[in-house]
């Protein structure tokens, strides 16, 4: 069974802290309580088994929050599918790279894409000419 990551949301003399455990140092501070426990969410989600403890400004605890396995996995699913469109988006602009790099060089040849066509199909109308001449 795998362990369960506490986080807990404290007051701090900066505003409000997250830390994990009982360790000494924050794992980030935020001006609002609100910020923090977002945040101190979106931490617990990168867990299977991980809870939000919440403070009040006194020290004492508030609530808590459970986050399972459910939501690990949810968390996991969004990253794949993030990285997903990453990929595609990738993709498009390598092909739209690759379009721009042969109009480019159709300009610097001062060839439009329709002349090049017009041009290579009467060079090979000339070469057959030539061919049926001899």
């Amino acid at each position: 069974m795998v362990a369960r990551i506490i986080y807990h949301v404290l007051p701090s003399p900066v505003g409000w802290a997250v830390k994990k455990g009982r360790a000494a140092r924050a794992s980030s501070t935020h001006p609002t309580k609100p910020k923090a426990l977002r945040a101190a969410a979106k931490l617990a989600r990168n867990h299977p088994t991980a809870q939000v403890v919440e403070h009040d400004a006194g020290g004492v605890i508030v609530a808590d929050r459970r986050y399972e396995r459910s939501d690990y996995r949810k968390a996991k699913a969004k990253k794949r599918t993030v990285a997903k469109a990453r990929k595609t988006k990738l993709k498009k602009r390598r092909r739209a790279a690759r379009k721009r790099l042969v109009r480019r060089k159709a300009a610097h040849l001062g060839l439009t894409r329709q002349r090049r066509r017009t041009a290579a199909r009467s060079a090979s109308a000339k070469k057959a000419a030539t061919r049926r001449k001899r």
